[in-house]
């Protein structure tokens, strides 16, 4: 009885386990398509004419820096829009203010456009 148990729990567990190895060599098949597919496609991206327009933007982003940097270092007034938030035992406001600065301003945005300038020189994508 013990044969019997044992030939078809073994019986059992090849069919499960090559129903696995099916599975997983058809997952891999559609990954490696989905790989050359991705490969194809960055390859033709790479082989478009837009060396000019990433350029362009560069040098776009370049000038909007430059011009802030100038703009402070000759002391014009830039001006700021901030909210100030106001809280009254229970009630909650929010107002909008105006104020006058002299000086660079640095914005988290201006932050972010420079470090976005910076990281693309350096990896080479305005060739």
């Amino acid at each position: 009885m013990n044969e019997i148990i044992t030939m078809g729990g073994s019986a059992t567990l090849g069919f499960v386990f090559q129903h696995i190895a099916e599975l997983t060599k058809a997952a891999q098949a559609r990954r490696m398509e989905e790989h050359e597919a991705q490969e194809l496609s960055m390859s033709a991206a790479a082989n478009r004419s837009g060396k000019w327009v990433r350029r362009g933007i560069y040098l776009i982003v370049a000038f909007s820096f430059i011009g802030i940097m100038i703009a402070g270092f000759n002391d014009k007034t830039v001006v700021l829009e901030y909210e100030l938030e106001r809280k009254f035992l229970f009630f909650e406001w929010t107002a909008v203010k105006l104020k006058e600065v002299t000086g660079v301003v640095m914005l988290e945005q201006n932050r972010t456009a420079f470090l976005a300038m910076v990281s693309f020189l350096f990896g080479k994508g305005a060739r």
